[in-house]
């Protein structure tokens, strides 16, 4: 879980006082003025400045210690620090639970940063944005504050989205940094963002120009909260952590290229009509990982359990065991993800990888697994194209709610080099079971014939 830190900036006192182009350099409450700047005036100036103001030495060090954070936001998304400013500030550290780790030494690690807005009881009292920071090696996430005694969940998916941030390029981690203010309650292991309470938050759009460009990241169930004339640039609403995930990167399917045929601990297939696609998944599956058991997933449609009757038919001649049969909807989605959750997520939720061929059946039973594998990225789904190269097959999975596709590519085990498998990513019609099985098989006896011949 995140770590909540309190930066006490009530004891900043007024800042009335104070010009108002130092207002803009000084952070605070709107957290990332500083850190996006164009360019910044001297050091010595600034901290003159603050001394003058505030000569107190604890509240003059809280002051240091907030411009290191905004100092180094200002580094991890791409700013230059001048150098006077990191001579000065390179010694102090951001964060009182990293008192070991000054500013020089965090930039030169990958951080992220993503900032949630804070409302405040009092009315009168103006909201302020907090920050979720994570860091490579150190842990969890941490959540800064400047409201004493904050309470809620809010910032929870922001610590979320920083986390995954990480694993990305800088080009994302500034994105999240610079352009939005994220708010909702997100669970370790739930994927849903939950309802939060705005009270004033939205106040902020009108309090600081770096706020004011920002989009805002929702939770769906807050739709009915926002005004009709949003005062600010804009929001996106939310409905699980993968979906926030999506909006924060602006980008859609991730591709991986290409990959050999996972180990995994069962092989299931819809089957109807062709029944190659589901043989050809299956065969090389069991190479992958034998003993594997072998789940066929047919509908009340005729054509899909005479399909799979005639898939396992087969299978078993080809001694993969016999596979287990089940049925699925093939009219009612949540009914159909039902059944394959019945099954399914008892296997899923150990971490085991499950394989699952969605060539066959249509799409709604095909949206029921993609439903389920946003929720398990564990759930590797497998299309065949008709125009893929042989023993190829497109896999789908799904890895922070971003599908990932890559090109996977099987082997045959050495006694099955012989079959002829072309048969087997071709059309072969509406021929029988055995004869399909036949064809399968022909190129081993004939060689088998050959063999016997030579021999004698």
């Amino acid at each position: 879980m995140p770590r909540a830190l309190h930066i006490d900036t009530q004891r900043l006192g007024n800042r009335t006082s104070l010009s108002h182009s130092l207002l803009i350099l000084l952070p605070s409450r709107h957290f990332g003025d500083l850190a996006f700047e164009p360019s910044l005036p001297a050091c010595s100036t600034v901290l003159e400045n603050i001394r003058r103001v505030f000569p107190d030495p604890t509240v003059f060090g809280a002051w240091q210690r907030l411009i290191a954070e905004e100092l180094l936001l200002r580094s991890q998304t791409g700013g230059t620090i001048p150098d006077d400013w990191l001579a000065h500030f390179g010694s102090t550290s951001p964060f009182d639970d990293l008192p070991a780790h000054p500013l020089s030494r965090l930039i030169e690690a990958p951080a992220a940063c993503a900032l949630f807005p804070l409302a405040t009881l009092d009315p009168s009292s103006a909201p302020a944005t907090g920050r979720a920071w994570a860091f490579a090696g150190h842990g969890d996430p941490l959540l800064v504050s400047p409201i004493p005694a904050w309470g809620g969940n809010s910032g929870a998916l922001a610590a979320w989205l920083a986390t995954k941030a990480l694993d990305t390029d800088p080009v994302c981690r500034r994105r999240l940094a610079q352009d939005w203010l994220v708010s909702g309650e997100s669970m370790p292991d739930d994927n849903r963002v939950g309802r939060i309470q705005l009270g004033n938050k939205l106040a902020l759009c009108t309090l600081s120009p770096n706020l004011h460009k920002r989009l805002w990241l929702l939770p769906a169930d807050n739709r009915d909260d926002l005004p009709l004339r949003f005062p600010g640039r804009g929001y996106r609403l939310a409905y699980d952590r993968s979906s926030a995930w999506n909006h924060i990167t602006g980008s859609g399917m991730q591709g991986e290229g290409q990959g050999s045929w996972p180990v995994c601990k069962a092989y299931h297939s819809f089957c109807s009509g062709a029944r190659e696609p589901a043989l050809a998944g299956a065969l090389l599956s069991v190479v992958a990982s034998p003993d594997i058991p072998v789940h066929l997933w047919a509908s009340s449609a005729e054509v899909s359990r005479k399909s799979a009757v005639d898939v396992a038919f087969i299978l078993e001649k080809l001694g993969t065991g016999l596979p287990i049969p089940h049925t699925i909807d093939s009219a009612d989605m949540r009914h159909a993800e039902a059944q394959l959750v019945e099954v399914l997520e008892p296997v899923l939720e150990t971490g085991a990888k499950v394989l699952f061929n969605v060539t066959q059946g249509n799409r709604l039973m095909s949206f029921a697994v993609h439903s389920l594998a946003r929720r398990f990225e564990n759930l590797l789904m497998i299309y065949r194209d008709c125009d893929a190269d042989m023993f190829e097959f497109t896999m789908i999975r799904y890895e922070g709610g971003t599908p990932v596709t890559s090109v996977m590519t099987g082997t045959p085990a050495p006694t099955q080099a012989q079959w002829n498998w072309k048969c087997l990513f071709t059309a072969n019609g509406n021929i029988s079971p055995a004869a399909l099985l036949e064809n399968i098989i022909t190129n081993l006896r004939k060689n088998e014939t050959e063999n016997a011949y030579q021999e004698t």
